[in-house]
């Protein structure tokens, strides 16, 4: 075969040491490699098996220099004395490397993925990988399988291939769904890395869809997305997917569901600020009491969408009216609204806000609260229905229901300053993921599955486990539920982030696929990798990597079944464009 050529005719840099094993073995690196280029180097050996040839491919993640000379405490006085031995050091050192072996193939009649079985005997050349190699390996070891090529070898031109399976059963799928975490930190290509890795699973455009919630409008601009200025937009539409990018809340309406506006209004500030109500119980009651009086107009609405349809300052008119009027017998006796009574005791701190919502409401009909006019204009946006919008449900119906979508949101809300931040994005992010599970629960009850991805950009924000607000502790909670019930739908979430230790420990245990970049060596967040990896040799390897800003060069570290290379778990160092 073509293959056993081009290996029989490779130029070995090294030969099988002592001691090595089916899972990691040692080079005695030859002299003429010795000032060669090594850590990182992607390499092979041979192995026979029967009448068979196996090749097992592998990286060097240390190397190491032993001169037993200098070992000699006889000879330290010397080296103390004049720096080096003559005629001994330097000729008489040994370079010895570590690789970890990645994956194996059989070469038969046909080349197949297979499992080294025995160890590798002394000797036996180590040559560097190449293309050509690469090529030949992969021809029919992945026939069923699509490949996509994202990188290089750490330091070298060997392109890596990737696979990138989708969620079912059928040919080119995993059977199940996957976690995935990018991690690294500003600077460290994680966005484009991330991108790259969405591209390749928009090859899967008949079995599953990509949902993209982005806080900070990265996808959504498209804007140095994917290297040498290439449109992440136009290479998702190459593959074949759908692509669709949308912005809250000028393309997508939501649709009318009272506790979703009062929510809104809690979450802005609007309830803390207009009914000057600072404790969070007294709050929440008195969203409870807004998203009941909503309802309620809602029944009534005879055609269309309420919140979409209504005007801000008339609604507000409206809520103060109720809530001031004393319509029931019960409501006269107490002197007081059923909607306040719920939220304020009897008592002189009852009245005293009973006078200012009747001062506000004055106001309102003076025209002088244009300030909470604008903040409630901007809330009822979410919800309004213009012939140019597309509803949530059609969003998340054509994401889980029809296959083949790569949305993107953009949860900026830049252009509407009064109601964004971190909060709003939450309740947004948490709005979305409840209608996609509940979407895709209907669908595993007819005996189907989603094969959705949902991706998470800037998810420290939202999935911090330390949290204080205790909206954000709210999503976090919901999206650890989610990552350990959701994968039986076909859903997987990918999270891109500055930092994994911000990450709740339930969610990383949930992952099966690692992204580090650049810059996570520090303290806990080495520890966690660390464990993750559980290789010291790799965990070295990745603390070495130089500053992108330095040599534009994107070094990543990839640990999990994300490539033909990664049959063992050992993981992968790659730079990426």
């Amino acid at each position: 075969m073509q293959i056993l050529e081009i290996i029989e005719q490779s130029t070995p840099l090294g030969v099988i040491g002592s001691p090595s094993d089916s899972f990691e073995a040692v080079v005695d690196i030859l002299g003429i490699s010795s000032e060669q280029k090594l850590l990182g180097e992607l390499v092979f050996f041979t192995v026979p098996e029967g009448e068979n040839t196996i090749v097992s491919i592998g990286q060097i993640t240390d190397i190491r220099t032993e001169n037993k000379w200098h070992e000699e405490p006889s000879f330290k006085a010397v080296i103390k004395r004049h720096g080096s031995l003559p005629h001994l050091s330097g000729n008489a050192d040994n370079r010895i490397a570590k690789l970890t072996v990645q994956s194996s193939f059989k070469i038969s009649e046909e080349i197949n993925a297979h499992k080294l079985a025995n160890s590798p005997s002394t000797g036996n050349k180590v040559c560097a990988v190449t293309n050509d190699i690469m090529v030949q390996l992969l021809k029919t070891s992945t026939q069923n399988q699509i490949v996509e090529y994202l990188g290089c070898a750490y330091d070298t031109e060997v392109r890596i291939p990737f696979w990138f399976k989708h969620f079912g059963k059928d040919t080119g799928g995993a059977g199940d769904a996957y976690h995935i975490g990018v991690f690294g930190k500003t600077g460290s290509g994680k966005t484009t890395t991330a991108a790259q890795v969405l591209k390749g699973y928009a090859t899967n455009k008949n079995h599953m869809s990509i949902l993209v919630l982005d806080p900070q409008e990265q996808f959504y601009t498209d804007t140095e997305l994917l290297p040498d200025n290439m449109s992440f937009k136009d290479e998702v539409i190459k593959k074949g997917m759908k692509y669709k990018a949308i912005k809250v809340p000028e393309d997508v309406h939501f649709p009318d569901d009272p506790e979703v506006f009062s929510e809104l209004l809690r979450t802005s500030g609007f309830i803390r600020k207009f009914f000057n109500i600072t404790t969070e119980e007294k709050q929440i009651a008195m969203c409870e009491s807004i998203s009941e009086y909503i309802e309620t107009r809602i029944l009534y609405t005879k055609k269309g969408s309420f919140l979409g349809t209504v005007n801000a300052k008339k609604l507000l008119e409206d809520i103060l009216t109720r809530f001031l009027e004393h319509k029931t017998e019960t409501e006269k006796k107490q002197k007081c609204s059923r909607y306040f009574a719920s939220v304020y005791a009897p008592g002189a701190q009852r009245n005293i806000r009973i006078d200012l919502m009747t001062d506000k409401l004055d106001a309102l009909k003076k025209e002088k609260a244009l300030k909470e006019v604008s903040i409630l204009e901007n809330i009822l946006a979410l919800f309004s229905s213009s012939s140019n919008k597309i509803s949530l449900d059609d969003m998340v119906h054509r994401v889980v229901k029809e296959k083949g979508w790569l949305y993107i949101i953009n949860l900026s809300t830049r252009g509407t300053h009064n109601i964004g931040s971190d909060n709003i994005q939450a309740l947004l992010i948490k709005l979305i993921t409840k209608k996609v599970v509940e979407a895709s629960e209907e669908l595993y009850s007819a005996g189907d599955k989603s094969n959705c991805l949902i991706v998470m950009d800037e998810a420290h924000r939202y999935t911090n486990s330390t949290a204080s607000d205790p909206r954000i502790k709210e999503l976090n909670k919901n999206i650890i539920d989610a990552v350990r019930t959701t994968r039986k739908y076909g859903i997987g979430y990918m999270f891109i982030t500055q930092t994994i230790e911000s990450l709740d420990e339930e969610i990383i245990q949930q992952m099966r696929i690692f992204a580090f970049g650049y810059g996570l060596t520090m303290g806990k967040e080495f520890g966690k990798i660390k464990q993750i990896i559980n290789d010291d040799n790799a965990a070295k390897f990745y603390k070495s990597f130089i500053d992108p800003s330095s040599n534009k060069k994107y070094p990543f570290m990839f640990h999990g079944p994300i490539s033909p290379l990664s049959f063992t778990g050992s993981p992968l160092f790659l730079e990426m464009k």
